[in-house]
């Protein structure tokens, strides 16, 4: 699944080279490109991501802990879900956290 991504979006792009690398997957080719993708972006930033979305194969690398819960996935899955942009999350040990995640439940609690 990561080789078919066009565009990643990561919290931490040098620990998704890393990652890329194990797997094997040409992080220089021209053809795939790296956003950094963390709490601090701006509103304009968040507009252009939001555009890519809608016209690449995006996929967004979470570093640490489980991604869309109370970190910046949450908001990107939010704004997916707004501009009825498809998306998938794989699952980990549990399918119970991806259904909540990609629900689009409020998880402020959590």
């Amino acid at each position: 699944m990561l080789r078919e991504i066009d565009t990643f979006f990561a919290e931490d792009p040098n620990t998704t080279k890393k990652l890329m690398l194990m797997h094997e997957i040409d992080y220089k080719n021209p053809g795939k490109k790296r956003y950094k993708f963390n709490s601090f972006l701006t509103d304009k930033q968040r507009e252009h991501y939001i555009e890519v979305a809608k016209t690449q194969n995006v996929g967004l690398v979470c570093e640490a802990g489980t991604p869309g819960l109370s970190d910046p996935a949450k908001e990107f899955i939010k704004q997916c879900w707004i501009h009825d942009i498809p998306f998938e999350i794989l699952p980990g040990a549990t399918a119970l956290i991806p259904a909540v995640i990609s629900s689009n439940w409020n998880t402020t609690q959590f």
